[in-house]
């Protein structure tokens, strides 16, 4: 309610009375007309009161003498005019048809507030009948999950009295580790086949150089004993051809030198041979690849096979050349003591390739890692040059 209802609150009596100035009853009247339900209730409640009080006032009867003068006033006077007849007329019946109106309209808004208050009352109640609902809902799911989990709980406990715990995240990881580490031992299980087949044909190999250095010997030991054998005096005209010959003869002599080197070496090799089979065919066999380290190894690797009961076999490739003073020489790297010690001398062919056998030792039980450095020519006791290969289990 603003100010200006506030103002006329007091009016609404005297408005239904019609006692207001005619400004004052224009302007109320069109308020009500604007809407105000506050106002229309209040000039409801006005006429509702003056309809009352109309009926506690006392009903009296009027005297005789005042019948009298009142008939005598009204033949005494003179007729009005048809003018002032018709408006005085028409006034009492135009106020009680206002007046009929806004009762109508009052009543008909009385009913709406009536209405929607009566729809705001059966929304409440539904909303509260909601909520309810939703609530009892809610409760009811709620004991549902408690049972269920409560359920769960019993038989995960025979499930696990019954059946083996599953794998927790510590066990999985494990399981995964040991995939992996099967994976990588079968792998590195693949790689020693192929090794021990590179192995096997390069043995075979060596058996057919052998036999082709020893009848080249043989060959070259006739040449030379017959070039060696006492002629006839030689003479002037042939001194030419004596001294071919003998120039021939250092030649077969230096290859026969060369030849019966080759010859130890492969018969060296050959005497290993069946040492480096049972070492391909040792159940516990494992292996260790090396890596150059420093640019002065350039593309230079190594892969070796041990066991303790079969020995240590290394074939190195790409090995550069080293000059005369100096050798490639095998160190072993172990978790006991000495910390190293050392592996053997490797033997270095024209093509860069590297061989070494080491025989069976304890020493190859603890073996971790292997190095490979150059030393002075017939080795050296301790690591005094540099590491040129390197690999580790």
């Amino acid at each position: 309610m603003n100010s200006a209802c506030s103002q006329l609150q007091d009016d609404w009596e005297l408005y239904a009375l019609g006692s207001l100035p005619d400004e004052v009853q224009k302007s109320m009247s069109s308020h009500l007309e604007s809407g105000c339900t506050e106002c229309q209730r209040r000039y409801y409640d006005a006429q509702m009161a003056l309809t009352a009080m109309s009926h506690l006032a006392p009903r009296q009867r009027p005297s005789a003498n005042v019948e009298r003068r009142l008939m005598q006033s009204i033949t005494a006077a003179p007729a009005p005019s048809l003018s002032a007849w018709s408006f005085w007329k028409l006034v009492p019946w135009a106020a009680a048809f206002a007046c009929l109106v806004m009762a109508l309209w009052l009543v008909h808004d009385r009913k709406r507030l009536q209405a929607e208050l009566a729809e705001s009352a059966r929304n409440s109640q539904l909303a509260e009948q909601n909520q309810k609902a939703l609530r009892d809902e809610l409760e009811s799911k709620l004991e549902a999950a408690q049972q269920s989990l409560k359920d769960n709980s019993t038989t995960a406990v025979v499930s696990r009295s019954a059946t083996p715990a599953s794998p927790t995240g510590d066990e999985a990881k494990n399981e995964a580790q040991l995939r992996s580490q099967l994976a990588q031992a079968l792998q590195q299980a693949k790689l020693a086949e192929a090794d021990k087949a590179a192995m096997q044909r390069q043995f075979e190999q060596l058996q057919a150089e052998l036999t082709a250095a020893t009848n080249r010997s043989a060959s070259l030991e006739n040449e030379l004993r017959l070039a060696q054998q006492p002629s006839k005096p030689i003479e002037d005209k042939d001194k030419k051809q004596a001294r071919a010959n003998s120039d021939q003869n250092a030649i077969l002599a230096a290859e026969l030198a060369k030849s019966q080197a080759e010859v130890r070496r492969l018969s060296m090799a050959a005497n290993n041979g069946d040492r480096i089979e049972r070492l391909l065919k040792s159940a516990s066999l494992q292996q260790i690849s090396l890596r150059s380290v420093i640019p002065q190894a350039g593309h230079a690797t190594a892969r070796a096979l041990y066991s303790p009961q079969g020995g240590l076999l290394l074939v190195a490739n790409s090995l550069p050349k080293l000059p005369e003073q100096k050798c490639y020489q095998l160190w072993l790297i172990r978790k006991g003591s000495p910390a190293i010690l050392s592996g053997g001398l490797i033997t270095l062919q024209d093509d860069g390739e590297g061989i070494l056998f080491a025989p069976p030792s304890d020493t190859l039980a603890q073996l971790t890692a292997l190095a490979i450095t150059d030393e002075p020519a017939g080795g050296s006791v301790s690591s005094r040059g540099r590491k040129l290969l390197f690999g580790a289990q």
